[in-house]
Parts: C-alpha cells; structure tokens; sequence
C-alpha cells in the first residue's frame, strides 16, 4: 500500500485502512504483503550474509525506496519514530537514486547521496 495516499487506501482497501491506523505504518501487514518490520527482519538476514561471505568487499544493492529505508533504519540505528518521519522529507527521485555506506570500524557513516534532477 506503499505509494498510495491515506484516503486512496481508505476508499479502495477500507478494512485494511482501519487495521492500519489501529498498528500503525510500521506494523501493518497488507495482505500478501510485508510490513516493514518484516522488511527489516529480512534485511537483518541479509547484511549477515553479506557479512559473513563477502568481508572486506565492495557490495551493491539495487533496490526501492522502502527497502532503502530500512536499510538506513538498521545501518543509522533509527528508531520507528524517526524512520517513519524521515519518508516525507525525501521523496523518492523520478528515476533512482544512489546512496553509499561505507564502514569503518564499528560505525557507518554516510557518503553521499546523488540525485539526478528530473528532466523538465
């Protein structure tokens, strides 16, 4: 339900709107679907994987808007609060976007994040 505006979910999907003002965005399972807690419970999954076999390499991930999210989520040591407030003040770009981590130590921090302008 990602992408769809508070009264689009309420007018198509009114029962899942109801469950998702009662959970909130973070928890809320559409059906079929993930939440986001889900999202990152997979990505948890992911990154020790990517920890486990590729130690010390370059990695990269082509992903959406929500996945990014929760990556920082993990990465930033977000809380609900900030991540679901971080998502209006960076709209996803009409093309892509890239973003870079890089570790060092135990710390990530941010490289850049390159966005290319949309064309008029």
């Amino acid at each position: 339900m990602d992408g769809l505006t508070t009264m689009s979910i309420r007018n198509i999907h009114p029962d899942q709107a109801e469950f998702r003002s009662l959970l909130g965005k973070f928890y809320h399972r559409p059906p079929g679907r993930e939440s986001w807690c889900d999202v990152i419970l997979r990505l948890r999954s992911v990154m020790d994987m990517i920890s486990l076999h590729h130690a010390g390499r370059r990695v990269m991930i082509f992903t959406h808007q929500v996945v990014v999210l929760c990556l920082r989520y993990i990465i930033e040591g977000m809380t609900e609060a900030k991540i679901l407030a971080t998502r209006p003040n960076t709209p996803a770009p009409p093309r892509a976007s890239l973003t870079g981590r890089f570790a060092r130590s135990e710390q990530s921090r941010p490289v850049e994040q390159l966005v290319p302008e949309a064309p008029n």
